[in-house]
């Protein structure tokens, strides 16, 4: 069965084990298979090359050198960091709405179930699915952002071209 929130919610789940996993804001944490964080810095993967890294101030350095770009690149690529890691923050948090709402779920069957009220589980679980929901679309909308802002820099900054990975599928797959 495939599930309409099947992407999204595996990418929440994916980035909130990771934070959890790691020390502090500072360590290194994928965000997406196209990016990661590590050290406030966003990692950009591409395949058979060595990561690309974007700093908060924009600056994009490839194999430790900073590329030379134009203030409207610079802010491209400053717009990018940030939408990453907004992207990486409402992944955490759709993550743990979703495990805040599959316990209570089950709290809602158990107290259905107990009290011969079957009828009202899926009305509480669907109530509580809807917050969901809405984390998850905010995550695509700025998933959306993110492809939007990458191919405006892949444009005009032929250097960041092949990392400019994430695909309009994959973008219409978070829904």
């Amino acid at each position: 069965m495939n599930h309409p929130f099947a992407l999204p919610l595996s990418l929440a789940t994916a980035v909130l084990l990771a934070a959890c996993s790691v020390g502090g804001p500072d360590d290194s944490d994928s965000v997406f298979r196209h990016f990661s964080i590590r050290d406030s810095a966003v990692v950009v993967h591409a395949p058979a090359l060595p990561d690309a890294l974007v700093d908060a101030s924009g600056t994009l350095s490839l194999e430790g050198q900073a590329v030379p770009t134009t203030p409207a690149q610079r802010a491209l690529l400053v717009r990018y960091h940030a939408d990453v890691l907004t992207l990486r923050r409402q992944a955490i948090e759709v993550g743990k709405a979703g495990i805040r709402t599959a316990g209570k779920a089950i709290g809602s069957v158990v107290a259905g179930l107990a009290s011969g009220s079957p009828d009202s589980i899926g009305p509480k679980v669907e109530a509580r699915a809807e917050d969901v929901r809405t984390d998850v679309a905010a995550m695509c909308a700025t998933l959306r952002d993110v492809r939007t802002t990458q191919d405006a820099i892949a444009t005009q900054l032929a250097p960041f071209r092949p990392y400019a990975t994430l695909t309009a599928a994959e973008v219409d797959d978070c829904r």
